[in-house]
């Protein structure tokens, strides 16, 4: 699947005195709308654009203060980023009736937060390899104990998950992931809303992630993906088991495009492909 699709430029619009870039193709209804994942460019969900644009319209965008979107004033909270997002989905033409979230990473926090407080704009959900509000509390514990053979992605990975994400500077985005964890509603807020939560193997690096500790983040991980589960009563799960890490629409977009494409089926009433 190629990995760009977008106009020459994209449609830039004012969300209230700062402009955000976004792009759009396809036509259909329920439209798709990608979250990337944190810090990460609209860039990074080109390929799974173009795999939804075939079937329904689907946009893009970057948030503030990466790729062409003008910065916001920091720190920031997953409410601001719903209010970005709010803005933009108003915008004429953008789309037709509620449209259908796809979030990965962190861009699951902010969609599940977006249909908690805008409903009636979202036809679905689709969580990529979602994070979890309660993921650096829970799993942080498990991580190797410091070693002086750790490669620096490690030490990296370490340092952020026990404590560096606690603070906006250490995040690329400036969000306040303390701060955005309490805003999120816990189990059933939901309801009915149709959602597919996607889950990689993740931590499942053997090298960089020693036995028995990677096991012990792996099933930590799972465990946290299955209680995404209990956000909807009308929720379902697919479990990738190889060829794919965190970023699932990097190595496997076409898994992240038949998610998609299943859930948009469904809500037209058509047998799923």
């Amino acid at each position: 699947m190629s990995a760009t699709l977008e106009a020459p430029a994209p449609q830039v619009i004012d969300v209230g005195g700062r402009r955000l870039a976004a792009w759009c193709s396809g036509t259909g209804s329920p439209a798709g709308f990608i979250e990337p994942g944190l810090a990460a460019p609209g860039t990074q969900g080109a390929g799974v654009q173009q795999g939804i644009a075939a079937f329904t319209r689907c946009c893009r965008y970057d948030r503030a203060g990466l790729g062409a979107s003008e910065p916001a004033p920091a720190p920031r909270t997953l409410d601001e980023l719903v209010g970005d997002l709010h803005a933009l989905l108003h915008q004429p033409g953008m789309r037709e009736g509620p449209c259908v979230l796809v979030g990965h990473s962190l861009g699951g926090l902010l969609v599940r937060l977006y249909a908690h407080r805008h409903p009636k704009d979202v036809a679905a959900l689709v969580l990529v390899d979602s994070m979890h509000e309660q993921q650096f509390e829970r799993l942080a514990p498990a991580f190797p104990p410091e070693g002086a053979a750790d490669s620096p992605m490690l030490r990296g990975m370490r340092a952020f998950w026990q404590h560096g994400w606690e603070d906006p500077a250490q995040n690329g985005e400036a969000l306040d992931l303390p701060a955005s964890s309490a805003q999120l509603p816990g189990d059933g807020s939901l309801g009915e809303l149709p959602m597919l939560v996607l889950s990689a193997p993740a931590f499942d690096d053997r090298k960089l992630f020693p036995a028995p500790h990677g096991e012990r983040l792996a099933r930590g991980w799972l465990a946290l993906q299955q209680r995404l589960l209990r956000l909807s009563c009308r929720s379902e799960h697919v479990a990738l088991e190889s060829g794919s890490g965190h970023f699932v629409h990097r190595d496997q977009p076409a898994q992240v495009v038949q998610a998609v494409q299943r859930v948009v089926s469904k809500l037209r009433g058509l047998t799923p492909a």
